[in-house]
């Protein structure tokens, strides 16, 4: 009949309907409420990945944060043992200052090298 007056029906829309069968009326309402808890199911899931989300974001910034400080205790043990280091340069180099000051000491210092490079069991003279 409509197409009669070159009318097209898109779309009908059902403000309210009381059906008279009752089985029908359990299927709407089983339907309804099927899609009620698909959509609270819905909800929980994105609430569930969110979280799930943050908890990853939280653990990858502690491991972040961990290796940061591992790092930073590294540099300042490796400036220590640089300093350490320097230190006692510093100190051999004073003492190797003194000691070029003496000929006794200097001798003494070539005797004991020597009666290390020899080793317990030999013996020298000079």
């Amino acid at each position: 009949m409509v197409s009669s007056y070159g009318v097209q029906v898109l779309s009908i829309n059902i403000l309210s309907a009381v059906p008279v069968d009752k089985a029908l009326t359990q299927a709407l309402a089983s339907g309804a409420i099927a899609c009620a808890e698909a959509l609270q199911a819905e909800t929980a899931a994105h609430g569930s990945a969110r979280a799930s989300r943050i908890t990853a974001e939280a653990a990858a910034a502690k491991a972040r944060i961990e290796a940061e400080g591992e790092a930073n205790a590294n540099v300042v043990i490796a400036r220590a043992a640089a300093e350490a280091a320097r230190l006692l340069a510093e100190g051999d180099k004073q003492a190797a200052d003194l000691l070029a000051t003496s000929e006794l000491a200097v001798e003494l210092a070539v005797l004991d090298k020597s009666s290390c490079v020899l080793g317990e069991g030999s013996k020298f003279f000079f």
